[in-house]
């Protein structure tokens, strides 16, 4: 019965697991602010894209596709800086960004302890920047 129970989870944890998104603020969300100081670059979007997934041990199970954002990916390793740094810079481009700027990223990594600790977890990167592009 616990292996049962144990499954139940994992099941309802890997239907959930495994997502990339990216979301933008454009220059009207600024409130009159600017992304840069430098008055040679112009403000286009600051963005920011994140990826998740779940693990067993280190190899990916179910995971974000950085590939196709929304969709997911199965048994790839997707969660990692430089899959959403592309995504995040793509994003830059596709709105006619020149440089994606003042950079951050971060890392984290949840371990779940059903059914035995240490085996699975759910990993999570993001990705934000700046996107300027040169003043005409």
């Amino acid at each position: 019965m616990k292996i049962l129970k144990a499954l139940v989870v994992m099941a309802g944890v890997g239907m959930l697991a495994g997502c990339a998104s990216i979301q933008t603020a454009s220059v009207s969300d600024f409130n009159g602010q600017k992304l840069t100081i430098d008055n040679k670059k112009k403000d286009v979007a600051h963005i920011n894209g994140s990826n998740w997934g779940l693990y067993f041990l280190k190899w990916g199970l179910i995971t974000g596709s950085t590939d196709t954002v929304g969709d997911v990916a199965f048994m790839k390793d997707t969660v990692r800086v430089d899959k959403v740094v592309n995504i995040v810079t793509e994003k830059s481009k596709d709105m006619g960004g020149k440089e994606a700027v003042d950079m951050q990223s971060g890392c984290s990594s949840m371990m779940i302890p059903i059914p035995f600790p240490f085996l699975f977890y759910i990993k999570e990167v993001s990705v934000s920047a700046n996107s300027v592009k040169p003043v005409k």
